[in-house]
């Protein structure tokens, strides 16, 4: 979380160098009562969806969004979905300590709300692919199936991506391993990896970072103490490494021992 802020001078950064003729835009899939747009949004001119399924905390998201006031309340927009790869599926949330546990139903009528793909929610709200600067996934296990929902869309554009890498279960760790091979395959080969204080770890290629995600599931399995629980992952394509990298810096250097 603390390197939430850094989100919005990521996204300008961005901005600066992209010939739009529309708004940019930022996701937060997973957007729970709106803690992360909260932290961002004063660093960044982007408008911002925010995503979250949930009755109990999207309720709050739409409170917490009014109380920021303007100009940020015409700037962040709340949809209430779940995002996956295949909108025909259906499911709930159960609330555990403060969690939103997603969990699929076969019965329509229980299905807490609509599901959508990345490219379905773009299509929704009329918004150019091109335009889209950051991705921000907080889903509890679930993220590679949010990111991987752009489908082959990703290969033509090249937001910066920040999930939580949280492996809680092997099908899980499967999962992530296969964003990995589609993310290279779509052009990403820089991951900068923190463990889940946000404390900074290392910035990896495709590999390494599979390699992260197979010590993550030996931890599962009691292979060894577990070190931290889960990290945090951003990517981006080659033409953003050294801009990601630059904010990195400026984020540690926070942190640095004098």
């Amino acid at each position: 979380d603390r390197f939430v802020p850094f989100f919005g001078e990521l996204a300008d950064r961005k901005i600066e160098r992209m010939p739009l003729t529309d708004k940019a835009w930022i996701i937060d899939i997973g957007a729970n009562v709106g803690d992360t747009v909260a932290g961002f949004v004063r660093h960044t001119r982007a408008d911002v969806i925010c995503v979250e399924p949930t009755q109990k905390f999207i309720t709050l998201l739409r409170k917490n969004i009014k109380q920021m006031g303007a100009p940020y309340t015409t700037r962040i927009h709340p949809v209430r979905a779940y995002i996956a790869q295949n909108s025909m599926e259906n499911y709930k949330s159960n609330v555990i300590n403060g969690t939103a546990i997603k969990q699929k139903v076969n019965d329509s009528t229980e299905k807490e709300a609509p599901t959508y793909t990345l490219l379905d929610l773009l299509q929704q709200k009329d918004i150019l692919s091109e335009s889209l600067v950051l991705i921000k996934v907080d889903t509890d296990g679930y993220d590679s199936e949010c990111i991987m929902s752009l489908g082959e869309g990703l290969k033509s554009i090249d937001p910066i991506l920040f999930w939580e890498n949280q492996i809680v279960m092997d099908e899980q760790m499967h999962k992530f391993v296969a964003l990995l091979d589609y993310l290279s395959e779509s052009g990403y080969a820089d991951f900068f990896v923190f463990d889940n204080f946000g404390n900074y770890l290392c910035h990896v290629d495709v590999n390494e970072m599979k390699n992260i995600n197979h010590y993550l599931g030996r931890i599962l399995h009691h292979h060894s103490p577990r070190s931290f629980y889960y990290v945090d992952v951003l990517a981006c394509k080659k033409r953003d490494k050294n801009m990601c990298q630059e904010v990195v810096e400026e984020y540690v250097k926070m942190f640095d021992v004098k």
